[in-house]
């Protein structure tokens, strides 16, 4: 026991005394090397909650100041906004709310109440990750930050900040995500354009419902995030057992349809505006194109031809 311990001290010295309430019992060099990637156990974990925190809560501000002022203004992009109801007046309440738990959670942490990784960080980062995940989706789909603008930015920023946060204070987030290094590169990209896919049918079904008829470009700008959505949940659950060719396939379909989808859906309509819907599909164009690239020489045909019959 004598051994360890001193084994912990000799290793963990240039960081200060350990925590063992806030960082568990380490495990010889190994739990160090966890230990500084979570933050470290001289207190750099809380430093980095508390500049997030910062950065939400600036935004949180920026994101208010914009919705305010949609509220008092009625020339402009503001003249597009019916004053301080419906969605306007939530776009308000988010970035008060969100304000107002940063202060809480630097108020609790300036007096001991809080601990980077402990329950009411975990439990103050999730809030804020939910909250901005409706008040985004609500707010950037719908209104009142459909198109980029300082609301539309800061609304994003918290989401994906707030996300953030929760992956540095929650161990099983973190333990997910940490594990999702070992797959491929083209698994992370199928990922990526799985969640492209997610925010185009989304921007496409509002349009299609604030349509009066959804047919043509509208219908397909849900179609074609639908058949996307398919192609990438049959490669993933399809995992290792799938074939290079087949792998490889899919892929090169996908840049074939998302061309078609950018072809039809940002020149005439729903998509013309850049916002939401606009930057999923062309996300999920530039995204498979990359991934039919790095795999189009185990295309069955198309990849022998490309390959001077040398395949």
């Amino acid at each position: 026991m004598d051994e360890e311990i001193a084994s912990v001290t000799v290793v963990a010295a240039p960081s200060g005394d350990l925590d063992d309430n806030e960082y568990g019992v380490f495990d010889d060099t190994q739990g160090h090397k966890d230990g500084l990637k979570s933050g470290g156990p001289s207190g750099d974990g809380v430093e980095r909650d508390l500049g997030i925190l910062a950065f939400i809560g600036l935004a949180s501000i920026i994101e208010f100041w914009q919705a305010a002022d949609l509220c008092s203004n009625d020339e402009g992009y503001a003249a597009l906004v019916d004053n301080c109801s419906g969605r306007n007046g939530y776009a308000i309440a988010a970035g008060v709310v969100s304000g107002a738990v940063c202060l809480i959670y630097v108020a609790l942490n300036r007096f001991g109440f809080v601990k980077h990784g402990g329950q009411v960080a975990t439990l103050l980062s999730a809030f804020l990750a939910g909250w901005w995940f409706f008040a985004t989706c609500v707010g950037t789909f719908k209104g009142p930050f459909t198109v980029p603008s300082n609301g539309f930015i800061a609304e994003w920023f918290c989401m994906l900040a707030s996300f953030y946060l929760v992956y540095l204070n929650v161990p099983r987030v973190k333990a997910f995500v940490d594990g999702m290094e070992d797959i491929s590169d083209e698994t992370k990209i199928v990922y990526a354009i799985t969640f492209a896919s997610f925010v185009v049918m989304i921007a496409g079904s509002i349009a299609c419902d604030d349509a009066q008829d959804c047919k043509d470009e509208i219908a397909f700008s849900v179609a074609c995030p639908v058949i996307s959505l398919l192609v990438t949940a049959a490669v993933i659950f399809m995992g290792q057992n799938i074939s290079k060719e087949m792998n490889a396939s899919c892929l090169f379909f996908l840049a074939i349809w998302w061309f078609v989808g950018i072809s039809v859906l940002t020149f005439e309509q729903p998509f013309v505006i850049v916002g939401n819907g606009f930057a999923g599909t062309w996300a999920g164009f530039v995204l498979s194109s990359y991934a039919c690239g790095a795999t189009i020489q185990h295309v069955p045909v198309v990849g022998k031809i490309l390959s001077g019959g040398n395949n």
